[in-house]
């Protein structure tokens, strides 16, 4: 990867839209201060069951709320996933 200028890193589960990169490497260009972008991600099954309707009811928060105010604040926020 060390002869590339932009690397996108997705889990095994992750399923991006067509216009992701696209969407992503905006943030970077012209921008030396940004390193890094950890995109949101959704449960693609949300509707399934009761767990998964809840699962995505507290990620839904997790993004739209915690860390949509930590930023506000600029208080650090640990990344998602594993």
């Amino acid at each position: 990867v060390k002869d590339y200028e932009f690397v996108a890193i997705f889990d095994a589960d992750f399923q991006p839209k067509p216009d992701f990169l696209k969407r992503t490497i905006i943030h970077f260009k012209d921008n030396e201060d940004v390193g890094l972008v950890q995109a949101r991600w959704a449960f693609v099954n949300k509707d399934e069951n009761l767990l998964t309707r809840l699962q995505y009811i507290n990620l839904s928060y997790h993004f739209e709320v915690e860390q949509q105010v930590n930023g506000i604040f600029l208080h650090f926020f640990g990344f998602n996933g594993t």
